[in-house]
């Protein structure tokens, strides 16, 4: 079925593994940041009601997480990454028949397609990040987890490129979507390949491919609210999103207010867009990788909340448009730079059902659920009629104990990493 000199090119040793896995999360990106951008382009019409949107959105998380847990319980690695791969090809061929025959601008497409690619984003990203904590030791993670990341942020510029050029003819998104998701399975399949009689090392990755996970939602449900590590990661996501959220926000009130004009708005978002995927690329190619390595985990944990506080800090006394742009851009590189990888080395010391179960609960349902929250928590703060930079320093406390909080994860995930080598030793 494929070519010899494919069959016998070792996929096993870490730098190819970590090399095939940042191609597949690159094909990842390059898939979803095409069809996101139609997705913001079709919501137009759906303005006023971002917030049931977003709430559609949750509520399709939580139903679709029962569905992906239970295929996790009773299905290996391999055949889960196989399935749900298909699923969501089956889905993205489903909308472009939907949008070839619609006729109507009042159709509910628009709206189905929105929360359909928000759910998407949501899974083929927990299962990638999944298989990544399944495969790779605690070591690995901290060095190469980064490096993962950053090939999702290349993944993200392409896709955006690519949905830029081909913004007259969007069915070919869909195709050039379910070509990339497809490409993934042919990575997946090079990742598990058993030993050879080329390469005869053991390999963890395809042994544990054919094996069920187990587990089921209730079970991934309890070991979140049973586990101390889960639990302080879930409260750590909440809180993040929320820092992120409010700064977000505030930055459209302002825009809204000072630049009417939508040619001003798409220069600047832009130009923020150019700095943060900047940014964003360089910690994750160079720097978190170094950090969690001599720093450990903790200290990536740590440094976006200390950037927060002092943003919030900075916010205090200077509210302005200009600032709370250079806010933005910054929470949004500590946010993706560091952050998102850092939380997903945590998981490379859990049991193994935890880093599927537990793991896809927290990165679909906890963060949909902090969108939500967050979004109208902002909102009700701004109806306290409260200056911004009072309710900026009034968030102090709240992220001093998100501080708090990653002291402790990166604390325990050292613990935990200690304690499994002693158990190989």
């Amino acid at each position: 079925m494929w070519p010899a000199w494919l069959r016998t090119l070792p996929a096993q040793a870490p730098w190819r593994r970590i090399l095939l896995c940042g191609l597949w999360f690159f094909l990842i990106f390059v898939a979803y940041y095409g069809l996101k951008s139609l997705r913001d382009a079709l919501a137009s019409p759906f303005a006023d009601q971002l917030n049931r949107l977003y709430l559609a959105t949750f509520l399709a998380t939580l139903t679709t997480s029962a569905g992906y847990s239970f295929l996790v319980s009773h299905t290996s690695r391999r055949r889960l990454i196989f399935w749900a791969t298909q699923a969501f090809v089956a889905c993205l061929l489903v909308f472009l028949t939907w949008r070839q025959s619609m006729t109507s601008t009042t159709s509910w497409y628009p709206a189905v397609f929105f929360v359909w690619v928000s759910v998407f984003n949501l899974f083929v990203v927990a299962i990638f990040w999944s298989v990544m904590a399944d495969i790779c030791s605690a070591e690995e993670g901290k060095l190469w987890f980064g490096l993962s990341a950053a090939f999702g942020t290349c993944g993200s510029i392409t896709g955006s490129f690519v949905a830029w050029y081909l913004s007259a003819y969007p069915h070919w998104l869909f195709i050039l979507s379910i070509l990339c998701l497809e490409a993934t399975l042919i990575i997946s399949w090079w990742l598990h390949r058993r030993p050879t009689a080329h390469h005869p090392q053991p390999n963890r990755n395809g042994d544990e491919a054919e094996r069920e996970i187990g587990g089921s939602l209730l079970a991934g449900l309890k070991r979140v609210a049973t586990s101390p590590l889960l639990l302080t990661l879930c409260l750590y996501v909440v809180l993040g999103k929320f820092a992120a959220t409010f700064i977000y926000n505030n930055l459209q009130v302002v825009v809204q207010a000072e630049m009417p004009e939508l040619t001003q708005r798409l220069a600047m978002f832009s130009t923020m867009n150019a700095w943060t995927q900047g940014g964003t690329l360089l910690l994750q190619g160079v720097c978190v990788g170094l950090i969690m390595k001599f720093a450990g985990v903790g200290a990536a944990l740590m440094i976006p909340c200390v950037v927060l506080i002092g943003l919030l800090l900075g916010l205090g006394y200077d509210a302005s448009l200009q600032f709370l742009v250079l806010a933005q851009v910054i929470q949004q590189i500590v946010g993706y730079g560091l952050m998102t990888p850092a939380q997903h080395v945590l998981f490379t010391v859990v049991p193994r059902e935890d880093k599927f179960q537990a793991k896809g609960f927290i990165d679909t349902v906890i963060f949909r659920f902090s969108d939500v929250a967050a979004s109208n928590v902002t909102r009700w703060m701004g109806l306290l009629h409260q200056s911004l930079s009072r309710l900026a320093i009034a968030l102090i406390p709240l992220m001093l104990l998100w501080l708090v909080l990653a002291v402790w994860l990166g604390r325990e995930h050292r613990r935990r990493t200690e304690a499994q080598e002693k158990t190989i030793c």
